[in-house]
């Protein structure tokens, strides 16, 4: 691969020339013993990223509308069971009802697909830190307890490696 490379200095052009680019360094191989722990890591990771952001976004989101709700009407019981992860929009099925008794069809199965997405996701979550955990050779099991001064009291802290 030829470029042209041309120099400026402070009077204008100084000369110009052609230049050979150097080809850029070849990256390690991976040892084949190692390919299937990096392919297990990656998945881990993928997983646990995916799992815990999409738990996180339905969560947060029915979490909102449930405090919306509770906000203008402290007695709202559908709206308080969409606070509680996972197994609130199940139970905001059996408080969803109308005014004349029936239970909304829309609402079920709404609340349905949230709490299946919510079960969903957070097993995701769950299951990517269990292969990612298992993947970490190289770093040692340990716990540590940790004791922190803070202005309000002490903090206690607990680290769990596994």
């Amino acid at each position: 691969m030829r470029r042209l490379v041309m120099m400026i200095g402070l009077g204008g052009m100084l000369g110009a020339g052609v230049a050979h680019a150097a080809p850029a360094p070849e990256p390690e191989p991976v040892p084949e013993s190692e390919r299937p722990l990096l392919e297990r890591r990656e998945t881990g990771k993928t997983f646990t990223i995916i799992g815990f952001g999409m738990f996180a976004v339905t969560y947060g989101v029915m979490a909102g509308i449930g405090g919306a709700g509770l906000a203008k009407d402290p007695g709202n019981r559908v709206s308080m069971w969409m606070t509680i992860p996972v197994v609130g929009p199940f139970g905001a099925i059996g408080a969803l009802r109308r005014r004349d008794g029936r239970v909304a069809p829309v609402g079920v199965v709404g609340l349905s697909v949230v709490g299946l997405g919510q079960a969903a996701t957070l097993t995701l979550g769950i299951l990517g830190s269990i292969i990612l955990a298992r993947t970490r050779h190289d770093v040692p099991r340990a716990a540590s307890l940790t004791v922190l001064p803070q202005v309000w009291g002490p903090s206690l802290g607990y680290s769990w490696r596994f």
